[in-house]
């Protein structure tokens, strides 16, 4: 802080830097007598003070030494006419591309990005404790010019600012937060508006399993029938479509996508998947397959997931020859799964995985056409005859030997139900 002529042992922005980071978590106990002496300065010297960033980390660092100074740090920023500062500052502190602050989302695999979610939901209310400094300033730019507040939430590259929106507001802005450009953001817009939701698909998958005699852990307080959750389920889905059909997010239909696929990974558990039609058709009447192909291919890891994308189809209402050619791509995607040593179909295999996939895949070979079952048998013979799997690559191309084996094994299996 060049202005205030900062020299204490721990500047402050580096300070809360490391703070964020998850480094020196007694930072503000450490400094305290030091820093109460700059935030005297600080405060007698504002009107020379120019840089809006200076101004953002001094204001968290007087809210870090004296938490109880809501309303007088309130009270300082109307007086000074710091608005623009204060929105200026936290713009640069957390829009910054060098990432001086760490993201609280780092995993941008779209595959994985729900669990990510998922997990620092569960710890959002002890961050929100820790960091309070900071959410208060965002409270206070929210009451006094809530545009400016939503351009901030735009720019938050760390995503703490989004966390904190959803746990504090809610649902509120939630549209502008969906149709964000920002994957992730709008990820996390879609993960509250559907966090009821998935809450009741839970209690309904619970309760199917008790209905079929199986052992689990009954959730406290559960006094809802199966049709009764199934009924507020379908009530929601069609509330959620409903608001979404509006909308013209660049990401919405790789958010449903996403939502199917990981809503029936836990579902297939009790050997029926949850497709709502009216979402189902909400995905597909809004995407192309050029425009889907490549998520669809990047979504799909195993033979369940591949499984979800077959069934999907039955209830997508597509027409005959946009219908083929989703079949082809699941076909591809198939191929694929082999190719990478994403399918294992091992004969006499003790592997739950194999055996598991074996019945999955034979629901998916079920629903093809006798044409679509020559074309894929088609694909797999040539495939399988470009193998290493002679007994003189066994001698002499061991290595390749060795990874395609089990390929071959899994297609020769394919092919006894084709």
């Amino acid at each position: 802080m060049s202005e205030l002529n900062v020299h204490v042992k721990y500047d402050a922005l580096n300070a809360l830097y490391d703070l964020f980071n998850g480094i020196n978590s007694n930072v503000f106990d450490l400094y305290k007598d030091d820093w109460q002496q700059k935030l005297d300065m600080f405060r007698g010297n504002i009107e020379q003070i120019q840089s809006s960033l200076d101004i953002v980390s001094m204001l968290m660092v007087w809210l870090g030494v004296n938490p109880n100074d809501e309303a007088v740090v309130r009270t300082f920023i109307d007086q000074h006419h710091l608005k623009g500062k204060l929105y200026g500052g936290l713009v640069r502190l957390l829009s910054s591309k060098h990432y001086k602050i760490r993201p609280c989302i780092d995993d941008h695999s779209h595959k994985f990005l729900y669990q990510a979610i998922d997990r620092q939901y569960m710890q959002c209310h002890h961050l929100e404790y820790s960091y309070k400094f900071l959410f208060i300033l965002v409270d206070i730019l929210h009451d006094i010019d809530i545009d400016k507040y939503i351009n901030l939430l735009g720019k938050d590259n760390t995503y703490w600012l989004v966390f904190h929106h959803i746990i504090k507001y809610r649902n509120s802005y939630i549209d502008t937060l969906l149709c964000s450009t920002d994957f992730v953001t709008a990820s996390i817009a879609f993960y509250s508006l559907t966090q009821y939701l998935s809450s009741l698909i839970t209690k309904y998958n619970n309760k199917r399993l008790e209905n079929q005699n199986l052992e689990i852990h009954s959730l406290s307080g559960d006094n809802l029938s199966l049709d009764e959750i199934e009924e507020k389920i379908e009530r929601l889905y069609q509330a959620i479509c409903d608001r979404l059909q509006l909308k013209k997010g660049p990401h919405l239909c790789e958010l449903l996508m996403y939502h199917v696929l990981e809503i029936n990974r836990v579902c297939h558990v009790t050997g029926q998947l949850l497709l709502n039609d009216t979402l189902i058709q909400l995905l597909f009447s809004n995407s192309s397959l050029e425009n889907m192909k490549e998520n669809w291919k990047q979504a799909i890891c195993g033979a369940k997931e591949l499984l979800i994308f077959f069934e999907t189809l039955q209830v997508a209402r597509l027409a005959l020859d946009e219908l083929n050619k989703y079949y082809r791509l699941g076909i591809q995607i198939l191929t694929d799964l082999i190719k990478n040593g994403s399918l294992l179909l091992i004969g006499n295999s003790s592997v739950k995985r194999s055996v598991s996939d074996y019945e999955y895949i034979k629901v998916v070979i079920g629903m093809l056409s006798d044409s679509l079952k020559i074309e894929l048998k088609t694909i797999l013979i040539t495939y399988r005859d470009s193998l290493y799997v002679s007994s003189l690559d066994l001698l002499v191309r061991n290595s390749l030997y060795i990874r395609d084996v089990s390929r071959y094994e899994t297609i020769q299996n394919l092919l006894k139900f084709i």
